[in-house]
């Protein structure tokens, strides 16, 4: 599970057990099937190579650790880009609903333009269409 799941993983195999598959193929060590006199695990391999392989699986670790770091950052920036781009289309598909049916037709003296809030934007886009 730990494998498939990308998990860093360090197995204690005690002795007469047979790892197959992808364990067999991985970092393993042996352990004594007794405890010590103070209640703790044996290990049937030297202190130099305890202490690397609970190195290498430090460093995988924090390797790993790296790795997810920059892809949830990576996949915050899509969701924030997500969110920001889809508010920008809203808000410019309620500004396009909502602007009145003259628009673009700006008339200085006509009163239905008078009090309008598209007064300004409407003047630019009737400049706009003169200009084409």
């Amino acid at each position: 599970m730990a494998f498939q799941s990308d998990l860093p993983f360090l197995i204690f195999k005690a002795k007469g057990i047979t790892l197959l598959g992808i364990t067999g193929r991985n970092l393993w060590l042996e352990i004594d099937d007794r405890l010590s006199e103070k209640g703790k695990v044996r290990f049937n391999a030297t202190k130099d190579a305890v202490y690397s392989s609970l190195r290498d699986l430090k460093q995988k670790a924090l390797d790993r650790r790296a790795r997810l770091g920059r892809e949830q950052v990576k996949k915050s920036v899509g969701w924030l880009s997500s969110i920001l781009l889809g508010g920008y289309g809203i808000s410019r598909g309620v500004d396009l609903l909502l602007r009145p049916d003259c628009f673009g037709d700006f008339y200085y003296r006509d009163p239905e333009c008078k009090g309008c809030d598209y007064r300004d934007r409407c003047k630019v886009e009737k400049l706009q269409k003169q200009q084409r």
